[in-house]
């Protein structure tokens, strides 16, 4: 019997699928666009069009051909074509994209087909006679998918976001590789969903080997899983490569194509490795004491960042007044300045009354210890000063020779 699709079907059936397709596809690129101002009027006008012209034509493409080998390539050619030129896709976007959401799509068949073999028992008859009711499960699963694609998807993947010429040898390469897999992988559980059907759809009597079937296509999904994962793990390679072999070759030129912000972030992470804390922990921890307490205020030269210091002591000293005096002690301002002159200067300024002043000399001095302190916080050759009278202030200079020393190491 012939699978005459009616116009009916293409309304309740065609339509609806082709529709959760195209919404698939646009999220598996772009990500959740539901929190997007991308996502309006036009987009679902947009994708509600192409689901209906695409229906309209399948129509006409399964009153001709038979094969369900040809019709999928057919399918999948057209929603590639059209991610291409409708939705604005690059073509690798489109290429892959494609391919996967049809592969969604016969995921979620296979999946409901025990579902749908458990529905033909009470609606028995030719499968197209109940068409509409038969692919209510394959919408749920597809549905799913759509969630799950809101999660993970390929909007950060750089194969297929960035600009082919941007792009590594070792990353064309992977790509060349996935189109290969796709296109293998594709025609293999393609073959095998056109036995099944045929089988399940035209009640030849080989029930025998449904399960069979099946089989062979979770292994081709698995398959697929495998090789990418290990695609990716050659990625990772290729990358790393020229590192692992030429270690001062492959540093100078990451440097040479690297922008002023990327080698400030490679240096924060050597920093992080070499437990140096830079200019920047140190800010962040200020930030914290501000919006702990409105009346510190701190002002931090730009300039301290290109000297590559160790704050790391004057951030354990800040530390400790964080966690000891602000709790404790009632102030009018606090003014914390480090600059850079003929020296890192430091300075510590508390304006309180005569009551809080002696709490905190007390904290500073007994609780913390700060002439013990003062050895191990201020490094050999620094300067370092406190004012007791009016207010508490705590000045500490590192000598321009001990600059020199830091910026050379």
């Amino acid at each position: 019997m012939e699978d005459n699709v009616k116009l009916l079907d293409v309304i309740v059936v065609g339509i609806p699928e082709v529709f959760l397709v195209y919404l698939t596809s646009i999220v598996l690129i772009n990500g959740n666009i539901f929190v997007s101002k991308d996502y309006n009027l036009k987009l679902i006008l947009k994708i509600l069009l192409t689901s209906t012209i695409y229906s309209l034509l399948l129509i006409i493409i399964r009153k001709n051909i038979n094969s369900f080998i040809a019709i999928g390539c057919i399918s999948m050619l057209f929603i590639i074509a059209t991610l291409r030129f409708v939705f604005q896709f690059n073509y690798r976007q489109a290429l892959i994209c494609g391919y996967l959401v049809m592969l969604i799509i016969l995921f979620c068949e296979t999946l409901s087909t025990p579902i749908v073999n458990l529905m033909r028992i009470k609606y028995s008859g030719y499968y197209f006679d109940y068409r509409f009711l038969f692919t209510i499960p394959t919408r749920i699963f597809q549905i799913v998918a759509l969630f799950i694609c809101l999660v993970f998807n390929l909007k950060s993947s750089e194969i297929l976001n960035i600009q082919w010429r941007l792009l590594s040898k070792s990353k064309k390469k992977t790509f060349y590789s996935i189109v290969l897999l796709i296109v293998s992988t594709y025609l293999f559980s393609a073959n095998y969903t056109e036995t099944y059907m045929k089988i399940d759809l035209y009640n030849i009597d080989v029930k025998e080997i449904f399960f069979n079937i099946q089989i062979f296509f979770i292994e081709t999904i698995a398959f697929m899983i495998v090789i990418i994962i290990l695609l990716s793990r050659t990625i990772q390679y290729e990358e790393y490569r020229d590192i692992l072999s030429s270690p001062r070759k492959a540093f100078e030129r990451l440097l040479y194509n690297s922008t002023e912000k990327e080698i400030y972030y490679y240096l924060s992470l050597t920093k992080d490795y070499l437990n140096v804390i830079g200019i920047d922990m140190v800010e962040e921890l200020l930030k914290k004491m501000k919006a702990a307490n409105k009346n510190i205020y701190y002002h931090i030269d730009k300039s301290l960042e290109m000297t590559g210091y160790n704050f790391k002591k004057i951030y354990f000293l800040l530390e400790m007044f964080k966690d000891k005096v602000l709790g404790q002690v009632t102030f009018e301002n606090t003014i914390i300045t480090l600059e850079l002159k003929d020296n890192i200067g430091f300075n510590l300024k508390i304006i309180l009354n005569d009551i809080e002043r002696r709490k905190l000399l007390k904290i500073i001095e007994q609780d913390l210890d700060m002439e013990n302190l003062k050895f191990s916080i201020v490094e050999e050759g620094a300067e370092y000063r406190i004012n007791k009278d009016k207010y508490f202030e705590l000045e500490i200079c590192v000598p321009y020779n001990d600059l020199e020393k830091h910026i050379k190491n």
